[in-house]
């Protein structure tokens, strides 16, 4: 009898131990509601922008920016390219990836019909 409440004791304890282990290396998930039912998730060092539970920009995005209708990112792909994103709420659609500044800035100035300035940076 002794030697079986010492084994489901070794069992339960080691059942603990690693539901513990499991809870502090779980991946932090962190979700920023933007406008719209838009929101950037962040999972570890993985960011995604998504739209009613589907993924519209994949590309980690290092900053983002937003009004009342439009949505601005700037993203980093694998390689280490920056590419800007112009998402316009009202009619789900996405304009770019654009690879430079410039580019966004033009088509930014055609499009989007609001004032946004103020890029927001993701922390790590």
């Amino acid at each position: 009898m002794e030697l079986k409440k010492r084994l489901v004791l070794i069992v339960l304890f080691t059942v603990i131990g690693l539901v513990i282990v499991f809870i502090i290396t779980m991946p932090k998930k962190k979700t920023i509601n933007l406008i719209d039912n838009y929101k950037i998730i962040k999972v570890k060092d993985n960011t995604k922008l998504v739209f009613n539970k589907k993924e519209i920009v994949t590309d980690y995005i290092a900053e983002y920016s937003y009004g009342k209708r439009y949505i601005l990112l700037k993203c980093v792909d694998k390689d280490i390219n920056i590419k800007f994103y112009i998402i316009d709420t009202k009619d789900d659609w996405v304009h770019g990836p654009y690879s430079d500044n410039e580019t966004f800035e033009l088509v930014k100035k055609e499009i989007v019909s609001e004032k946004i300035d103020n890029w927001i940076k993701i922390v790590k």
